[in-house]
């Protein structure tokens, strides 16, 4: 089933699969995509990469140092680590 993810990078053996995916609740992921100017067809492409951060940005910080969002299947991703993607990381939206 698809869902949303936040990855910094790719698989350094596969350019443009997403590795190291943490999963994220759809709200925040539509909150990602307003303030980043990303549209779903974005997100849902592996190649290029749907950015919305850069590193040391405070959205990089509140995303557990990550700046790509990716709407596709969790098989799709590189270095799974089940603890990132069993359950939604929360985002700590900020004010600003």
């Amino acid at each position: 089933m698809p869902s949303y993810f936040v990855h910094n990078g790719y698989s350094g053996w596969s350019y443009g699969t997403p590795s190291d995916p943490q999963l994220i609740s759809a709200s925040d992921a539509a909150k990602l995509m307003k303030v980043a100017g990303l549209t779903a067809e974005q997100v849902s492409l592996i190649v290029p990469p749907a950015q919305y951060a850069e590193s040391g940005d405070a959205l990089f910080a509140a995303t557990n140092c990550n700046r790509y969002l990716f709407f596709g299947d969790l098989s799709e991703c590189a270095d799974v680590d089940s603890g990132k993607v069993d359950t939604p990381m929360h985002i700590a939206w900020f004010r600003g």
